[in-house]
C-alpha cells in the first residue's frame, strides 16, 4: 500500500552509500578515461548508486520514482522532492491521483508477478552479451530472472565473479570473494583503476 511505501522511504531517506557503493562509483568515473568499461546494473530499488555518483540500471525501478498504477505516466515529482518547510522530506501517506486518468500514483519499482521494466532489460542483457567480466555482487547468481545474466555472460566468454558473504554453489561462477562488497570492492577498484 501507499502508506507502506512511504513509511520506507522514510526509513531510508537518510541512509547513505557504503564504501562498495563509493568504490563502484569511482571505477566507472575511471573506465570514462580508461580502455576500460563499466556497464552497472542493480536490484536494488534505492538510489544509493546515485548518491556515490555512478550511473546505474535499475533492474527493479526506483523506490524515489512514481508513476500511475493505471496508464503508466511518470508522476512529475520525485518522492525526495518533496519537501516540508522546515526542509525535511515529507511523507504524507494520503493517496495521490494521476490528472492524466484519476488513477492512484504508485511508486515506480517492480511488484512480484509483474515484468521487469523492457529497457532496462535490455541494457543488462546486452551488457551481459558483450562483457569479458561479469561480477555478481551481493546478491545469489541462483535466482532469476537476474541470475539469467551471468549465464548469457558466461555463455559468450566471460570470467564470472562472484563478491558475496555466503557464496552460492553455481558451476559458471569462475572466481568467489567470500566477503562483505564493501571490503572487497575497494581493495579490487584500487587495483583496477591501476591498470
Amino acid at each position: 500500500s501507499w502508506s507502506w511505501y512511504q513509511w520506507r522511504r522514510q526509513s531510508v531517506a537518510d541512509k547513505k552509500p557504503n564504501p562498495a557503493h563509493h568504490a563502484l562509483a569511482q571505477w566507472q568515473y575511471h573506465t570514462q578515461t580508461s580502455a576500460q568499461q563499466l556497464t552497472l546494473i542493480t536490484q536494488n530499488v534505492d538510489d544509493l548508486h546515485e548518491q556515490a555518483g555512478s550511473t546505474v540500471t535499475h533492474l527493479h525501478g526506483n523506490l524515489w520514482r512514481n508513476r500511475c498504477s493505471q496508464c503508466g505516466v511518470p508522476y512529475q515529482h520525485h518522492a525526495r522532492d518533496l519537501y516540508d518547510n522546515d526542509n525535511t522530506v515529507r511523507f504524507d501517506d494520503a493517496l495521490i491521483t494521476c490528472s492524466h486518468c484519476d488513477g492512484h500514483i504508485r511508486p515506480d519499482i517492480v511488484w512480484f508477478g509483474e515484468a521487469l521494466p523492457i529497457e532496462e532489460w535490455q541494457i543488462a542483457e546486452d551488457a551481459a552479451n558483450n562483457c569479458e567480466v561479469f561480477i555478481s555482487i551481493g546478491t545469489s547468481s541462483i535466482v532469476y530472472p537476474a541470475a539469467g545474466l551471468a549465464q548469457l555472460a558466461k555463455k559468450n566468454g566471460a570470467h564470472v565473479i562472484e563478491i558475496n558473504p555466503n557464496p552460492t554453489q553455481n558451476t559458471i561462477v569462475d572466481i568467489t570473494l567470500a566477503e562483505k562488497a564493501g571490503i572487497i570492492l575497494p581493495l579490487l577498484v584500487q587495483e583496477m583503476t591501476q591498470l
